[in-house]
Order: structure tokens, then sequence, then C-alpha cells
């Protein structure tokens, strides 16, 4: 009967909250539609601020490409200066890798993709008098014969196997030697033309190129001038390229320059760790402090109050990252009460078993103390001894076990055991870990992490939450409410406590940027890999793709933050009206 009443009360208490969200977002509709509809222009001027400052600022990526091949040339050239530079074919290739081959405002629309990029750019040159555009190519283990070729030395696509996956500029082909391609030096490219079953033809038009014949897969392809008819020497310098959107609104942030993978795939690996400690942080903050607050304004000026502010305060007046490298030390390092570091070990997903031995004189394993049972699923490292069927480190192996100190291995259920032959070499066994044992694993490394992100938030919210709370103790109404004969504790419950949370309401939704944002310093400390260091690495080497990646999700949860923060308070303080 109990069960009956409480399950009713817990279903009523849901209709009454939902109808009461329902109702407070109803009153409000037109306030958050406006909030909504600013939402896209506020983020796309956040996004150009930040990509205009990373375009203009000193430092940028094609400088340092600079400073390296400087420094390179320096190395090898004996420090002369008039060898550090870049050639202008180097530069302009420079440019084009980082973007840099385009005014910052078309950069910026290729970035949200607007604008269309251009993909899989080629440097090409005019021959037999500036009209034919002849694409020169690396096809590796290919004979010349079945090529061909033009009277300077360069192949023209005029038949391409599909075997051939890369393109490239030639400066000169050399046709002696065995006949090979795949020997000559060349500057490799990305994978483009896949077949191209004609030459392609360029002619000059009122002194621009473009494509006047070319193969049936290459419709789509463009051609553009590099350099001005003034600035051309002997051979004009042409590009061809074709162009594909390819941005933000296509879900396509571009790629590191600096890890060589997509954005998105980087931004992927490391949101799950600063997910994990961003959520966990949020809920113990609010979990811990909001009650705490509450207990010290009930108890005002007592020693639980006093003491707990003492710790509280010496826990605020600590930085995190000073935190961490203390308790790394002393109960990592020399205690070893903590592992050093890491989100998780490196028996997360699998753990040796100890004290198994392949014997040299016998044909069974032995396994004292092992601590193997029927049916578990084990697989084996290490140099593998010789069995009949043969072994595989990758495959799951069921235990069978024979005797107290004996058992076998099946590759799979209903299978023949395997039998491992004499003198069989040393093998390390494994096997998964349980649920509870990787539960166990992270706790245990997230512990230490855990507490350098807490130790700022606690003090900000626990004295927040009771100096709020006192000061509508001492309000008029509540004096008002106990006058009328309502209990205290009632009056605190429905009066002061409801009031009190609204200044934590417009706390919440900005806290929803910590779940991706991390701390560099505490991430450096533990050795995780999360987006702080992800973020500040990226700035430093001016990862400029990497760093707009960044500031788009902050951003994005920043705005959601603020529009989550008005509709708590509107849900708890129902005398705000958004006009």
């Amino acid at each position: 009967m109990c069960k009956s009443l409480r399950h009713v009360h817990a279903i009523d208490a849901f209709d009454w909250i939902s109808s009461k969200l329902l109702a407070t977002l109803w009153a409000v509709r037109d306030y958050f539609i406006r909030r909504f509809l600013l939402f896209i222009p506020t983020l796309l001027v956040i996004t150009m601020i930040v990509f205009g400052v990373s375009r203009i600022a000193p430092g940028g990526p094609l400088e340092q490409a600079m400073m390296e091949a400087q420094m390179v040339s320096m190395e090898g050239g004996g420090g002369r200066a008039e060898g550090a530079a870049l050639s202008e074919e180097q530069l302009e290739q420079m440019k084009e890798l980082y973007g840099y081959d385009k005014p910052v405002h078309v950069a910026y629309l290729v970035w949200l993709g607007v604008m269309p990029r251009e993909l899989n750019r080629r440097d090409v040159d005019f021959i037999d008098g500036r009209t034919n555009l002849v694409v020169r190519m690396r096809v590796p283990t290919f004979h010349v014969s079945d090529l061909d070729w033009n009277e300077d030395g360069f192949v023209q696509l005029s038949e391409v196997p599909k075997s051939v996956a890369s393109y490239v500029k030639f400066e000169q082909l050399d046709t002696n030697g065995d006949g090979l391609l795949d020997g000559w030096e060349a500057e490799a490219e990305a994978a483009t033309i896949e077949r191209a079953r004609e030459p392609v033809e360029v002619e000059l038009v009122d002194g621009q190129p473009r494509i006047a014949n070319a193969g049936e897969n290459m419709v789509d392809w463009k051609v553009r001038q590099v350099e001005s008819a003034e600035e051309m020497k002997d051979v004009p310098r042409a590009e061809l390229y074709r162009t594909r959107y390819a941005g933000v609104f296509q879900g396509d942030l571009g790629k590191s320059f600096r890890h060589g993978e997509p954005v998105m795939d980087v931004m992927a690996q490391r949101l799950p760790v600063s997910t994990f400690y961003g959520v966990l942080t949020f809920i113990f903050t609010f979990l811990v402090c909001v009650p705490l607050g509450i207990a010290k304004a009930m108890k005002h000026n007592t020693w639980f109050d006093n003491g707990s502010s003492v710790f509280i305060f010496m826990g605020y007046a600590v930085p995190g990252y000073v935190l961490g490298a203390l308790m790394m030390v002393f109960l990592a390092a020399r205690l070893e009460w903590f592992p050093t570091g890491g989100f998780v070990g490196p028996h997360y997903e699998s753990t040796p078993i100890e004290n198994v031995s392949v014997t040299a004189d016998s044909s069974e394993w032995l396994g004292k103390n092992h601590g193997l049972r029927d049916g578990q699923h084990v697989w084996l490292e290490g140099d593998l001894p010789r069995a009949e069927p043969a072994l595989e480190k990758e495959a799951a192996y069921v235990v069978a076990r024979k005797s107290q100190d004996a058992f076998e291995l099946l590759p799979e259920a209903g299978t023949p055991p395997i039998l491992i032959k004499a003198n069989a070499g040393k093998v390390e066994l494994r096997r998964h870990t349980t649920a509870m044992e990787r539960a166990w694993d992270l706790a245990w490394h997230a512990v230490l992490p855990l507490l350098c992100y807490l130790v700022g938030s606690f003090a900000f919210v626990t004295m927040l939450m009771k100096n709020h709370l006192m000061d509508n103790l001492s309000a008029d109404y509540m004096r008002t409410a106990i006058a009328k004969g309502v209990p205290f504790s009632q009056a605190v419950r429905r009066h002061a406590l409801r009031n009190s949370l609204i200044p934590l309401a417009t706390n919440i939704g900005h806290q929803i940027t910590l779940f991706v944002a991390g701390s560099f310093l505490i991430e450096t400390i533990f050795d995780i890999n999360g987006f702080g260091l992800l973020g500040f690495k990226s700035v430093l080497d001016r990862d400029i793709p990497v760093v707009m990646g960044i500031f788009l999700l902050s951003a994005t949860l920043m705005l959601l933050g603020n529009i989550i923060s008005d509709i708590l308070v509107a849900l708890v303080d129902p005398r705000v009206r958004f006009d």
C-alpha cells in the first residue's frame, strides 16, 4: 500500500513539473523565439571575429612554416641568409595549404560552407606554344612503353590505368634506366583524377587560360592562372582544380594542420574525456554545495559554519593545478595511493593472469593459483608456443579446466581443445576485465583530477547559496509567514529556498561550457588528453582549423547555456516576465 502511494505521488510530482515547465515556456514563447532567432547571427559574429583575429595575428602557420624552412636552410647551408627564404612556388603552395591565398572574408565564407572550396589543386605548365596543358604524373611500377610521351619527356594523360592513384608535378622526367617510373623523384600529392582518357587541352583567351578539351572525368574541373600575364616568364603557370561545398554547414570543419586528420575526428577523440570530467564536476558541485550552503545558512556562526568555511576558503585559495601537482607528488608518486596519471590504466580492457606458465616437460598448461574458471574468456600475448591447431593472439579462448592445476583452451565452443607441445616459450595469459573492474579503474584515475576541478567552484557555489538564503531568511515575507503560524522549516522550504535558487539558476546554464572546457594545466599534470590541452596546443601550433572548431563548439554551448538559464529562472521565479 505504501509503495503504491509513493508511486502515485511520484507520478503526480512528475505531472506537476511537466505542466509547470510547459506553462512557463508557453508564457515566454515570444521571448525564446527571439532568442533562438538571434542564436545563429550571434554565433556567426563570434566565429567571424575569431577567424579574423587568427588571420591577422602575428606568428601564424605561414610564418611558422617559413621560420622552420629558414632554420633548416641555415643548418644545411651554413647560415646564409640568401638561401633561407622559400621560393615563390613553395610560398604559393604554403599559402594554398593554409588557406592564405584568398582574402579574409572569402576564406571565412569558404570555412562556413557558403562558398565552394577548391579541392585537388594541381600546378601544371603550358607547353607547345602555351596551348597544351599537360598533367604530369607518377605511376609506380608502370612501363614507359605503355604511356604516351611528348618530345620533351613529359607524360600526357592519354590512357591511364585504374591503378594510377596520384598525379604530381615533375621538373623533368628521366627516360634512362630500366624504364620504370617509381624511382623518379617527384612532389607527391593526394589522389585526384582517377582516369583521364584524353589529354587536357588549354587555350589562352584574352590572356586567361581555359580548358578547351578534357576527358569525360574532368568536365567539372577548372583552370586558373597562377601568375598574371605580365609576370609570366618563359613558361606560364596555371592550376587545375575543382570545387565542392565543404564547410561548417556541411559538417566539415577542415583538416588539422598538426594532426593531419579531420577536425571532427580530432575533437571526437577528446570529447568523451572532457565531457566525463565536466559532467561529474557539474553534478558534484551542485549536489554537495547546495545542501552545504543551506546547512551553513541554517547554522550560521556555529562551529559547523566556521569550521567548514576554513576548509572551503583554503581550497579556494589554492589553484587547482597547484593542488594537482602536490597530490601528484605526495599521494601518487610517494605514497602510491593513486595512479600517476592517465585517463585509464594500461590494464583497463585486459589484465594479465598471474602465475600461469608453460613447462618444458609437459604438454599441459599449468596454472597454479591462476584463478581461472570454466567458460572464462582469455587471450594470449608474448611468444606463442607451438600448438595444434595454431594459437592466435587476437582470438579469444574459452577456458576448460581439466584438474585443479591444469586447464585447456578452446578457441570456440564445441571445438577440440588446443594441445600445447613441449618446450614451449613463455606466454602471458590475459583475460578481459569485468565491468566492475573497468569502473573501478576509471574511478581510481579520476579522483585526483576531479578534486582539482572541484576545488575552485566549491567555495563560489556554497557561499552563493548561503548568502542568498540568509538574505531571504531575514526578509519581511518570512517573518509574516512565521507570524501566521507556518512552521519555520516549511516557510524556509516554500519561500526562502525557492527565491535563493534564482542566482544558482542563472549560473547553471553557464556551467554547461565546462562540459568541454577542461583545464590544460590540470590535463598536463595528470596526462589527460582532453579539450583543454588540445586547445592550448592548437593555439601554440597555430592550428587554425582546430582552434575554430573548439571556439565554434564552446560558443554554441555558451549560447545554449544562456537560453537554459533563462528557462530555469522563469521556472523558479514566476514573477519573471521576459517582455
